[in-house]
């Protein structure tokens, strides 16, 4: 296969891109950021200016990270705020790194599912950030390094590996609900049945007596 070089005016005289990344959501696009101006190029087209009301002034965008496919990226900015965006351009939410100081590698920054991002914090620590700012710390004995699968992360120790996954809170309340439900219904049910069981011995036992009863009065009659 030729490659097809892609080639970008010169938008801002000699002024070189922050951070860039490739789309891939429905036509193979570049995203790019000179300054605080968003761009976005495609083969054959010229790369257009974005009006973006949610950009950040102050400072530089230092990595865009595209989930999956494309259909949400992670914008990370020198501030140490991330800003979620959707492959419209829109924005999903804003989170903050500050929390955890300056030491964060902001090149590990990736997507660990489609909810939460992770990165290094440092060489044997590990941030998670879920969109609803929901953080969790995981230290590690030996330096770490980051593998990406489509619904969570590999994580390489010398000694060590572990996948991490985002757990649905939604699909795990309903499989716990239905759980406990199908576990309530049928201990329910086997209950019942026992029960049962016990009334149609019971009175079984019952008949029996008044048969027995009945058999003694009737003779006690007949006495």
């Amino acid at each position: 296969m030729e490659a097809v070089p892609w080639r970008i005016p010169d938008i801002a005289k000699a002024s070189h891109p922050s951070a860039w990344n490739v789309l891939t959501s429905l036509q193979v696009t570049i995203l790019f950021v000179i300054g605080n101006a968003f761009y976005a190029g495609m083969q054959g087209v010229a790369p257009h200016l974005l009006d973006l009301s949610w950009k950040i002034g102050n400072g530089e965008y230092i990595n865009i990270v595209p989930n999956w496919d494309s259909s949400r990226m992670a914008l990370l900015h020198s501030s140490l705020v991330i800003q979620i965006i959707d492959s419209d351009f829109s924005l999903l939410s804003t989170l903050s790194l500050r929390t955890i100081g300056d030491a964060v590698v902001t090149s590990s920054l990736t997507w660990c599912g489609s909810e939460v991002l992770a990165l290094k914090r440092t060489r044997q620590s590990l941030y998670l950030i879920s969109l609803f700012s929901e953080m969790h710390i995981y230290d590690f004995e030996s330096p770490v390094e980051i593998g990406i699968e489509l619904d969570g992360i590999k994580v390489f120790t010398t000694n060590e590996l572990v996948f991490l996954s985002q757990v649905p809170g939604f699909f795990l309340f309903f499989f716990f609900f239905f759980f406990f439900f199908f576990f309530f219904f049928f201990f329910e049910f086997a209950l019942f049945f026992h029960l049962i069981q016990f009334l149609q011995t019971s009175h079984s036992i019952r008949n029996q007596l008044i048969k027995v009863f009945s058999t003694k009065e009737i003779e006690f009659i007949f006495i």
